[in-house]
């Protein structure tokens, strides 16, 4: 599931807290796995600003997980910054795509299903 921050910047809006709430009814969602919350932005600004954008975009999408009810441990907060565009930042002459660069600002969640418990090699029966 992406979540947008295009015109947003750094805050979930209505839209984003609408597609987290349809999240949290989904069985896998429900079965208690690990959730990866991958923040994205665009390319203006430092490589460092945009990482702690990115971050500061996935740490709202997990507080309002954590408001919901989900248990913190099982999120994970990863900052990418511009490292993974999905949409072009400027268009072929060079200029400014400001529909690509929203596109960019952006939350992806990934929702695990749970860790099997691995057998226990003492509790298998003995041919």
């Amino acid at each position: 599931l992406t979540i947008a921050f295009g015109a947003s910047g750094q805050k979930l809006d209505d839209a984003g807290r609408q597609a987290i709430d349809a999240l949290l009814s989904h069985p896998v969602m429900q079965a208690g796995g690990a959730i990866i919350l991958s923040g994205h932005s665009d390319s203006r600004g430092s490589d460092g600003g945009n990482r702690v954008a990115s971050r500061k975009r996935a740490e709202a999408v997990r507080a309002y997980l954590v408001e919901k009810g989900v248990d913190e441990k099982r999120i994970v907060v990863i900052a990418l910054g511009e490292t993974r565009p999905i949409a072009p930042n400027a268009n072929a002459d060079g200029s400014d795509d400001p529909e690509g660069r929203a596109k960019n600002r952006r939350v992806e969640i990934e929702v695990r299903p749970p860790a099997q418990p691995s057998p226990d090699p003492a509790a298998r029966p003995t041919p």
